[in-house]
């Protein structure tokens, strides 16, 4: 591979056609010592399956099934990790469960710099087929066969607020007769900076001004907290959605744009 690379070209587009982003790295093998299970060096790819999008900048958010084990001594919790292409830098968490993140309210992180990974790019894999569009929205043949099909699917839309989110889709409900559709994604949450990317970039530049360009592995580990939010959603074909605070609410909001993609 031999390339160190955060950055994505025409990343909006990218995201927006459906690509599922990539995580492709190889661990500095001179910082074996400091991690639970020393390993010597070795390449890892990570898909990102939950993504924020504002401009062109993304937070992408692993699954969260990360388990840290040590033979005869037992597991810690599950871990997810989020790679952004805004900064040399990653996070990772301790994945809680939904309902406990957002009684939380908060949650702490360990950020580090991307210079951990010797070598580092994103790739983007294509879906299949886009299967239904809000800018023929009446139209659902396509995801009527892929339904049929058995596939499985990655819904892509815009907020109210701007933001972009591409989250894996739990449920699909087409409602053929009626000329309808519900979708719900996958329970998910970010953290706040994810909504904004850059204003966790500045934070960093006002304390370590050279932070992007020092090579350093370890110039940045530390410790911070968060505010969540959630980003588990109820798709409708009318232009409307639910999530967390409309389900409280009783009051929908109203999408931007949508696609939905097969993989």
């Amino acid at each position: 591979m031999s390339v160190f690379d955060y950055s994505l070209d025409n990343a909006r587009q990218k995201i927006l056609d459906g690509g599922q982003v990539v995580a492709v790295m190889v661990p500095d093998d001179s910082l074996a010592a400091h991690y639970i299970n020393p390993l010597p060096r070795y390449e890892e790819c990570y898909s990102l399956s939950r993504l924020c999008l504002l401009g062109d900048k993304f937070w992408g958010l692993t699954d969260g099934e990360h388990l840290l084990y040590q033979t005869q001594k037992g597991i810690s919790d599950p871990l997810h990790f989020g790679y952004t292409n805004s900064a040399p830098l990653y996070f990772s968490a301790a994945r809680k469960f939904f309902e406990t993140a957002l009684r939380d309210q908060t949650q702490q992180l360990t950020l580090c710099s991307l210079r951990q990974y010797s070598e580092f790019k994103f790739v983007v894999r294509d879906p299949l087929q886009k299967v239904w569009d809000s800018d023929d929205r009446n139209n659902l043949e396509a995801l009527r066969k892929a339904i049929q099909q058995g596939l499985s699917f990655r819904l892509v839309f815009e907020a109210d607020t701007g933001l972009v989110y591409s989250l894996p889709v739990d449920l699909p409900m087409l409602f053929y007769e009626k000329g309808d559709l519900s979708i719900t994604t996958k329970i998910s949450y970010f953290y706040d900076f994810c909504s904004d990317p850059m204003s966790l970039i500045d934070a960093l530049r006002a304390k370590k001004s050279d932070f992007e360009t020092d090579l350093n592995p370890l110039s940045i580990k530390a410790t911070i907290t968060s505010g969540v939010f959630p980003a588990y959603f109820n798709l409708f074909l009318d232009g409307s959605y639910i999530g967390v605070p409309e389900i409280l609410s009783g009051e929908k909001k109203s999408w931007k744009m949508a696609r939905l993609f097969s993989f």
